[in-house]
C-alpha cells in the first residue's frame, strides 16, 4: 500500500485520532503527577502538624519543669558580671544555678 493509495482524509482521520491518543496519554500523566504531589503535599502537612504539636507538649513540658520565677529556681546569692584576671583556663560557664552546682561541689568535696 502506497502513500497514494490511501485517501487524504483517511490520512488525517489517523492522525486526527493519535493526536487525541498522544493527549490523553499526557493529561492522564498530567493528573496523576498532580495527585501524587498532592499526596506528597499532604503527607508534608500531616508530619507538620504532628510535629509542632510534639514541639508544643514537649514546650510546655519544659515550662512546667522550669519556671524562672519559681523561688527554686531563684539563685539565692547574687553573682557577679565575669572578669578573667588570671588565663590558667580554670573557669567554665553554665546554664545550671549557681546553688545547684555549689551543692555538687560541696558534695564532691
Amino acid at each position: 500500500m502506497q502513500i497514494g493509495d490511501i485517501p487524504k482524509s483517511e490520512i488525517q482521520q489517523r492522525f486526527a485520532k493519535r493526536q487525541l491518543d498522544v493527549n490523553e496519554a499526557l493529561e492522564a500523566e498530567a493528573m496523576q503527577k498532580k495527585q501524587e504531589k498532592e499526596m506528597r503535599m499532604n503527607m508534608r502537612k500531616t508530619a507538620l502538624v504532628n510535629r509542632n504539636m510534639a514541639e508544643q507538649i514537649t514546650g510546655q513540658a519544659a515550662q512546667a519543669e522550669f519556671n524562672i520565677n519559681d523561688k527554686l529556681n531563684k539563685p539565692q546569692k547574687e553573682l557577679d558580671m565575669y572578669e578573667q584576671v588570671f588565663n590558667n583556663n580554670t573557669e567554665f560557664f553554665s546554664t545550671y544555678n549557681p546553688d545547684m552546682i555549689e551543692e555538687a561541689f560541696l558534695q564532691y568535696l
